[in-house]
């Protein structure tokens, strides 16, 4: 009986788990010798050490545009799954996401229900899905709902994000 319910506690707690030391892992740019970070990420990550000098005041100023969120199918919204690709050397990244995480918040969506991956200058972070997303530039914000990509926000929106998650949202 022992022996079943170790094995379950290690088939559990191992596989395709993420430790301490694989979320918000931190890494020096080559570029800069700053931090970034790398791989899977979170809110608190961006909002901790050196990534809260540009994560807090970003997602403070930014107005979160209500009425056109009342346009958003925010049922269909809430059960997507969202994934997003950023690094924290990017200027448009540092920009857009803090922004997007508080659009996020304001809804009411889980923030770490979305898979966030911060990617290196040459778009690596060590994730193994990462391969198959063809990224390209960053940030990226991919939407699925019931596994079928309905769209992506890249780089910059078209619009506001408000604004072209409505248009993905309704599609």
């Amino acid at each position: 009986m022992h022996k079943t319910i170790f094995i379950l506690i290690i088939l559990f707690l191992v596989p395709g788990r993420l430790t301490a030391q694989d979320l918000n892992r931190i890494i020096p740019d080559p570029k800069t010798g700053e931090d970034m970070l790398y791989g899977y990420c979170n809110r608190d990550g961006l909002s901790e050490g050196s990534f809260r000098e540009w994560f807090d005041p970003e997602y403070e100023k930014y107005l979160v545009d209500h009425i056109k969120l009342n346009d958003l199918n925010q049922d269909m919204f809430l059960i997507a799954d969202i994934t997003v690709i950023m690094g924290t050397w990017c200027s448009d990244s540092r920009r857009e996401i803090p922004r997007f995480i508080k659009i996020i918040e304001e809804i009411g969506a889980e923030v770490n229900a979305i898979n966030l991956i911060c990617v290196d200058r040459a778009k690596n972070a060590d994730v193994p899905e990462l391969a198959d997303l063809q990224i390209e530039l960053v940030p990226t914000i991919i939407f699925y709902l019931q596994g079928d990509e309905l769209g992506r926000i890249i780089e910059t929106p078209r619009e506001s994000l408000e604004s072209d998650m409505v248009q993905i949202f309704s599609q």
